[in-house]
């Protein structure tokens, strides 16, 4: 079992996480066209842009009509055993923002995703968007001796040793 890590020193571990704008798996649920709930998973390059998670999709997709229709996901990042999971709300004043055009939005996170990830989604489509999301509440843990004391933000606030 390993020792549980401080909450400061999980929080900076977070940080750095989120900062690596790595890989993912980012879930939504929407209604179906048969009127049932309907969950969705994709794989997911992130960026994290100081406050918020900045991912991209193309329209149209189950993704973002879901992101469209609730604005809520939950992204997980890591391994089962050093994992960082966040509940996600979009942003309403930034979300579903399309990838092309001169808009100081569309500027911004194009340059933001295309710095961090090193491709560009309006080289692609012009079809794909940008979807601004906050956290609202973050878990991280590794290992089953920080499972009792994994939240580090809830309500968009982070705990405080």
């Amino acid at each position: 079992m390993t020792t549980a890590r401080p909450l400061d020193q999980r929080r900076i571990d977070t940080l750095a996480t989120l900062a690596a704008n790595g890989q993912g798996w980012l879930a939504t649920a929407g209604i179906g066209p048969d009127g049932t709930p309907q969950p969705h998973v994709i794989a997911v390059s992130t960026t994290w842009a100081g406050d918020a998670i900045l991912v991209t999709t193309r329209a149209g997709t189950p993704t973002a009509r879901n992101l469209d229709a609730t604005g809520r996901a939950r992204l997980v990042l890591g391994t089962p055993d050093d994992v960082v999971m966040l509940d996600l709300a979009a942003s309403a004043a930034a979300h579903a923002i399309p990838a092309t055009g001169d808009d100081p939005a569309t500027v911004a996170a194009r340059a933001t995703f295309t710095a961090a990830q090193g491709w560009d989604p309006a080289d692609k489509s012009p079809d794909w968007r940008y979807h601004h999301l906050r956290p609202t509440t973050i878990q991280a843990y590794r290992g089953y001796g920080e499972l009792g004391d994994h939240v580090l933000m809830k309500g968009g606030a982070w705990r405080s040793a």
